[in-house]
């Protein structure tokens, strides 16, 4: 999604375009997940004009459908109330989605060190900026919202980016698989919190849900050198 800030439609029609092309050549091994505009959210027609963009998309090989952090931690309503996730404004979008039988990628409440105190990430202290803050929604009031939308669509099938951003305690996260059949995982950028964790707890983890978790690394081109990269793909 984009916000509307300086910039970001025109990069995300880019890279549509680009993951269309791409598709187009490459149908066989390349499936792509796309977005919608939030810049225009409280235009009248703003449901069918994100409705008209993912068919097209569709239409053009993308599989899914993303929803980013800033739903729930950026934008707001008119009121200047955090919109959340399972907001009223995106039923029919999430509507839309599943009857195309298509995938709903959701990626809320992330790091969850947004909401810890400065004192405890000495590393990176602008990190804290929800801690203590009454202005902003808690961490689990975001969570809570994750799991409501969850809920009222049992027929679309999801997908919880980084472990459905719980990854710190895999207990939990077994208990919302368990309550929600139609949700699936992706375990990028997780491996620091699961180290964390009891090896034989991780291990019984991703063996009890094996057929419900996508693997990924959360690095996208440019983040790891070249070199690097080629010496990957001689192993």
């Amino acid at each position: 999604c984009n916000k509307g800030k300086e910039g970001e439609t025109e990069r995300m029609h880019y890279q549509v375009s680009f993951a269309k092309e791409f598709c187009s050549k490459y149908p066989r091994y390349y499936a792509w997940c796309t977005t919608f505009d939030l810049s225009r959210r409280n235009d009248p027609d703003w449901v069918s004009q994100v409705k008209n963009f993912l068919k097209d998309n569709f239409s053009s090989g993308a599989a899914a459908v993303k929803v980013w952090k800033e739903i729930g931690m950026q934008i707001k309503n008119p009121a200047g109330e955090f919109i959340q996730v399972d907001d009223p404004m995106f039923e029919p979008i999430y509507d839309f989605i599943e009857q195309e039988e298509k995938v709903l990628f959701y990626h809320i409440a992330d790091p969850v060190q947004r909401w810890m105190s400065s004192a405890s990430i000495k590393h990176s202290p602008k990190f804290t900026d929800f801690w203590n803050d009454p202005d902003k929604p808690s961490y689990f009031d975001i969570i809570a919202s994750g799991d409501n939308m969850l809920a009222k669509h049992p027929n679309l099938k999801f997908i919880g980016c980084h472990l459905g951003s719980i990854s710190f305690d895999l207990d939990e996260t077994a208990k919302k698989l368990d309550t929600y059949p139609n949700l699936a995982l992706g375990t990028s950028g997780t491996e620091k919190y699961l180290i964390g964790q009891s090896r034989e707890k991780v291990r019984r983890f991703f063996i009890k849900y094996q057929d419900r978790i996508l693997y990924g690394t959360d690095i996208s081109g440019g983040m790891i050198p070249t070199d690097y990269l080629l010496d990957l793909t001689k192993i």
